[in-house]
């Protein structure tokens, strides 16, 4: 990945008003446009202001430069995405492995396949800019609700939850991402997320041991 520092990722203002909001959000949707196609580090600020119906002046008011944009637009695919795994993972609490376990794979299904374009626009960008503090994040927080699931699960106690729940979703990830990238056809693509779901729930049943102390 290209390193660039730190404080030159940082955006010069976060939109508060309705207007300002409008505006930004028409310049990252502009920006996965000219992604889908186009390379991240030939890429200018011009080129998105044009696409977006904005000046380039109007851009930087909210960003340095194009990198900052860039770092802004993956933060907020990643917090979008975070959230909706998030919420999945409440509403299966409580529930058995299995329900849990699918619930989590179509959740994640749903959040790429939901927004395909903005999940290979954050994969271009990483390639220009260091998102790594943004993926980490991202990973933490799915990691923590997906652990909070399947530790509300009846009668089972797992030996090392934190260790399940990171190779659980490093394979559910790595997998979901490989199809894409491969862009295979929609019907293998869903058979795919069965297949997916079936290894995912084989891998947490395995782990898991019964813990009769806990009721459901």
């Amino acid at each position: 990945m290209a390193s660039a520092p730190i404080t030159t990722l940082t955006a010069r203002k976060v939109p508060r008003q309705a207007r300002a909001t409008v505006t930004v959000d028409a310049v990252f949707e502009a920006a996965i446009q000219l992604l889908d196609g186009n390379s991240p580090v030939t890429m200018s600020t011009t080129q998105i202001a044009r696409r977006a119906g904005v000046s380039v002046g109007t851009i930087y008011q909210y960003f340095p430069n194009k990198q900052a944009l860039f770092f802004a637009l993956s933060a907020s695919v990643l917090d979008g995405m975070a959230s909706n795994v998030e919420l999945v993972c409440r509403q299966h609490h409580g529930e058995s492995l299995r329900v849990m376990t699918r619930g989590l794979v179509d959740g994640y299904w749903r959040a790429v396949t939901g927004q395909c374009a903005n999940a290979r626009a954050v994969h271009k960008i990483s390639i220009a800019v260091d998102t790594a503090p943004l993926i980490e994040a991202f990973s933490l927080r799915i990691e923590d609700a997906a652990a909070k699931m399947f530790a509300s699960a009846p009668n089972v106690s797992f030996p090392d939850l934190r260790m399940t729940t990171i190779t659980l979703l490093t394979s559910l990830i790595g997998s979901i991402r490989t199809i894409f990238e491969r862009l295979l056809p929609k019907p293998w693509a869903c058979d795919f997320q069965e297949q997916i779901a079936l290894m995912c729930e084989g891998y947490i049943t395995a782990t898991a041991s019964h813990d009769l102390s806990k009721s459901s």
